[in-house]
């Protein structure tokens, strides 16, 4: 029973925002759920159990719920402080409804199991998208239904790509002997999301993979990254134009940059890298009129109504908690996130292999992977993928280093 109700619950985590009630998920219901089971557990052991949060990785997030309530005394729109909190209160109800269970090591094993079933639900759904005009009601949004660009349960391509990322490299450390052709069935996915960046982010996830695995084997990564880049060659010729679109988009940050130091503002705002670029430099400039402290949360969008005559997302996540929570919680989050990556990176060198290690390895290049990524859609905190890595990230560290 209880197993059951975990894996509809990291089914939910990625089909949530397809099965809705308007503004409520199967999701908020499942997520009931599961605060029923650490409840029943509660009473069976007739005490709370905190002695997971006695390790500062595991208390640093719960500094945020206070942090953005403050926030709001200046943020300009309590509404959407409010808003912005709940979805980050909703992300830590993930994290430690996860992490309070008592059989870690089976439920960290059983949720990546879980996580490649529904990789081969969000497979063929894609597939059908992009070679077939198929379409789910929620995937048929203003995302150009003509170009195939598929987004599965997300709405978005660049939100199902970066999603895709996040998975890759669970089923790059796994024993399945069809692992490579599965890589290369994403990287078409990626590709037709027309998602620049997490193609970037795919290569780099890939290159770490063999690195992490043996350094010898590079060889191989040159030869299947020349395969790969073969295939989307012949594929579809405008390939060439997304290379130059993506370093166009770099170039455009360093741009950007130069333009706030210098305070000039001439910058071409009608395609996507010049939008991109604006956003940026608006954000930079209301971190800068908050004395660093951040714009509040949730308050990001209202610095480009004057621009876009209406709100607009900062479309990069590490530049939208800069700017909206400030230079110190921002310098908090990033050690945190660091940590996630070493620790888990360090435990998979500890041992390569044991199950737990390499889903360690996993963990820690996705995370690497989504750094990239998390740069392509309009904004991720209430992408639950996302906080899902997050709890894999930490149940993982208490794992391998805390005796259960």
């Amino acid at each position: 029973m209880k197993n059951n109700i975990k894996f509809i619950f990291i089914l939910s985590i990625f089909i949530g925002p397809y099965l809705s009630f308007g503004p409520l998920y199967i999701f908020h219901i499942v997520m009931v759920l599961m605060i029923g089971l650490i409840l029943l557990e509660i009473i069976k052991d007739n005490k709370i159990n905190m002695g997971y949060l006695n390790k500062w990785y595991m208390t640093l997030p719960l500094i945020g719920i206070p942090w953005m309530l403050f926030t709001g005394f200046w943020s300009g729109s309590i509404l959407h402080t409010l808003t912005y909190l709940i979805y980050f209160t909703i992300g830590l109800l993930i994290i430690y409804s996860m992490n309070y269970q008592n059989s870690l090591k089976r439920d960290l094993l059983n949720y990546v199991k879980y996580i490649k079933k529904i990789l081969w639900i969000i497979l063929p759904i894609s597939f059908m998208e992009i070679f077939m005009n198929f379409r789910l009601p929620f995937s048929a949004s203003e995302y150009t239904v003509w170009q195939s660009e598929p987004t599965v349960f997300w709405g978005n391509p660049n939100n199902f790509a970066t999603v895709l990322n996040l998975i890759l490299p669970f089923i790059l450390f796994s024993k399945n002997k069809f692992k490579w052709l599965i890589g290369l069935v994403i990287l078409v996915v990626i590709y037709y999301t027309n998602s620049r960046l997490n193609i970037i982010a795919y290569l780099i996830i890939i290159a770490l993979y063999f690195l992490y695995e043996n350094k010898k084997k590079i060889v191989y990564f040159i030869s299947i990254g020349a395969f790969s880049f073969c295939i989307l060659y012949t594929l579809i010729e405008k390939f060439r134009l997304m290379i130059k679109e993506v370093m166009t988009e770099f170039i455009g940050i360093i741009e950007t940059i130069v333009e706030f130091v210098t305070m000039s503002n001439d910058l071409h705002v009608f395609d996507s890298s010049g939008v991109r670029q604006n956003l940026m430099l608006h954000g930079i400039e209301g971190l800068v009129n908050s004395n660093l402290l951040g714009v509040g949360a949730g308050a990001s969008p209202l610095l480009h109504i004057i621009w876009l005559g209406e709100e607009g997302a900062m479309h990069n996540f590490w530049l939208e908690i800069l700017v909206e929570q400030g230079v110190m919680f921002f310098i908090f989050f990033i050690i945190w996130y660091s940590y996630l990556i070493f620790k888990n990176y360090k435990l998979y060198r500890i041992n390569k292999t044991q199950p737990q290690n390499r889903i360690a390895g996993a963990i820690s290049i996705s995370l690497i992977g989504f750094i990239i990524g998390a740069l392509s859609p309009s904004s991720t905190i209430y992408m639950l993928p996302m906080w899902l890595m997050f709890s894999l990230a930490l149940i993982s560290i208490r794992v391998n280093t805390i005796k259960e």
